[in-house]
């Protein structure tokens, strides 16, 4: 599932995805958006992520209507570790019905999940010569336990928040990680 290569060797100072390809899940049928969002965030701010919606975008039709939302959630592990989860909510064809204040009705969903660390995210290790010195040996002493106590319990958060998508949605689908 992740790349053993890039979590040998996560660099510092820049954020980097653990997995080569994004958690993606399709599905054709009915959606309640409302919920699905909602259940989304309550998820991520229970594991004490912090939310930020970077784009919400709905692109209305005489028949379809199409909606675009990323969001980035961020926690951070440590003072050197920042976990990052990436959520992107892409629904085309939607027949949207607005009944009691919960935007629902059938349409293609795709959804896709991103897992990122970034290392010495507040930069304490770039300002000097000295500083990048001391920094790269406590980034080259830090990397196997930044892969145990971060990068996979990360990945498994995201499984996890898949698994509230698929039971908002009723089902079970399939997983392409």
């Amino acid at each position: 599932m992740t790349t053993p290569e890039l979590l040998e060797n996560i660099p510092m100072h820049k954020e980097v995805c653990l997995l080569e390809d994004p958690i993606m899940f399709r599905f054709k049928g009915f959606i309640n958006l409302s919920k699905l969002y909602n259940d989304a965030v309550s998820f991520l701010e229970d594991r004490e992520f912090t939310l930020y919606e970077k784009k919400h975008k709905d692109k209305p039709d005489l028949l379809y209507k199409e909606v675009d939302i990323k969001l980035r959630a961020e926690r951070k592990e440590s003072e050197y570790v920042l976990d990052i989860i990436e959520v992107e909510i892409h629904i085309n064809e939607f027949e949207a019905q607005n009944k009691s204040g919960e935007l629902a009705g059938k349409g293609l969903l795709e959804i896709t999940i991103t897992p990122c660390l970034h290392l010495d995210y507040l930069g304490r290790f770039k300002s000097s010569g000295l500083r990048k010195f001391f920094g790269s040996i406590y980034h080259w002493f830090m990397n196997k336990e930044v892969l145990e106590k971060s990068a996979k319990p990360l990945v498994n958060t995201c499984l996890q928040l898949l698994e509230v998508f698929k039971r908002d949605l009723g089902l079970a689908a399939s997983i392409k990680a």
